[in-house]
């Protein structure tokens, strides 16, 4: 006889892969997206356009952008990489949704999602990730 609690963490650990599959595969869009250019990102404020065209100029930010997602969204299939790939992400994402919460508004969906997701998966491996972060006596 299968016990209910096995049966939950069971649900639990499939719905957290999923979870880790859909941020892996936003991120690996995005990032692949800057080097192949599927698809563009219209922006209709004017300061907006202005801090990706000065990101731009830079010549080097969106490549090591790219390259950042895409290494981040293969650490979070991997199981043992998982606790040290939400906190790389953490900045990345609370940026994201600052950045369209306070100068593209319009197109903030995404990064909310980014961003909630990352939260609630960070919640569910919290703690793995205090083993990264707190000093062993």
């Amino acid at each position: 006889m299968i016990s209910l609690n096995r049966i939950y963490m069971h649900a639990r650990n499939i719905t957290l892969f999923s979870l880790r599959a859909i941020l892996a595969l936003i991120l690996l869009v995005n990032g692949l997206n800057k080097f192949f250019h599927f698809f563009d990102k219209v922006y209709t404020s004017h300061k907006a356009v202005a801090f990706m065209e000065g990101l731009a100029e830079s010549a080097y930010f969106f490549n090591f952008l790219g390259a950042y997602e895409i290494i981040i969204a293969i650490m979070l299939l991997i199981t043992p990489l998982v606790p040290l790939a939400l906190l790389l992400l953490l900045p990345f994402s609370i940026n994201a949704f600052l950045f369209h919460l306070f100068v593209a508004p319009e197109s903030i969906q995404m990064a909310a999602a980014l961003l909630v997701l990352n939260i609630y998966i960070s919640i569910s491996y919290f703690n793995y990730i205090k083993l990264l972060i707190i000093k062993k006596k």
